[in-house]
Parts: C-alpha cells; structure tokens; sequence
C-alpha cells in the first residue's frame, strides 16, 4: 500500500500508475505481427488477459481517460 491505499481496479486515487505506450513506425501493414499484436492488445482477448493480471486496459470507456497518446 501507499498510504493505506491499495493498489486495485477499485481504487483509482492510488499514487501510482504506469502508462506502457507501443510505438511503431507508421502504421504498420495490416497482415503484419506488429498489426495483429496491437490489435490484441486493444480488443476482447487481449483487454481480458490484462484484467486477468489485475491491471487496467486502455482502449475503451472503462479506461476512464488515462490513457492517450504520448506528448513531448
């Protein structure tokens, strides 16, 4: 805990979180491993393996907007 405060789904003011970004160069080829990874990542196999391991997805409305591009 940090400060009493558990780190849970349930528990958004915990005071800290990682945002892990996928870059590419481009948008990369449709058919391409970089592709359907991403696609995993974003989509109902891949959100429900993250939750599994008791962290939230980005990529939907539960993401509660805390997820975005990278600036800077």
């Amino acid at each position: 805990t940090i400060g009493g405060t558990a780190p849970t789904a349930s528990t958004p003011q915990y005071p800290f979180t990682a945002i892990e970004y996928a870059y590419t160069y481009g948008t990369p080829p449709e058919t391409s491993p970089a592709a359907g990874f991403l696609d995993y990542l974003t989509s109902g196999p891949g959100t429900n393996a993250i939750t599994r391991q008791r962290q939230l997805p980005c990529g939907g409305p539960e993401s509660g907007g805390r997820c975005g591009a990278p600036t800077g």
